[in-house]
């Protein structure tokens, strides 16, 4: 996921949407994604299908973090 991240970043693009189920929310949540969505329904309206008994869910990319080596930056800070 972290490599997806950067992928994103690279090619300019700042925000994931997806659905999660009732069992990949915790999963999601731990991403970084979370069930408050910031963008605007009419950029992704059309884009997205939307699942019946799904959460929708957002995750703000910030170009400043390195997603690959974040593992390793907080294993070294809890040191």
């Amino acid at each position: 996921m972290n490599h997806l991240k950067e992928y994103h970043i690279k090619h300019g693009i700042l925000y994931f949407l997806t659905y999660a189920d009732e069992y990949a929310i915790g999963y999601f949540k731990k991403q970084g994604f979370s069930k408050d969505i910031k963008v605007p329904k009419s950029r992704y309206l059309g884009y997205i299908k939307d699942y019946e008994g799904a959460t929708l869910m957002e995750c703000e990319l910030n170009p400043r973090i390195p997603y690959t080596e974040l593992s390793h930056i907080i294993k070294r800070q809890k040191e």
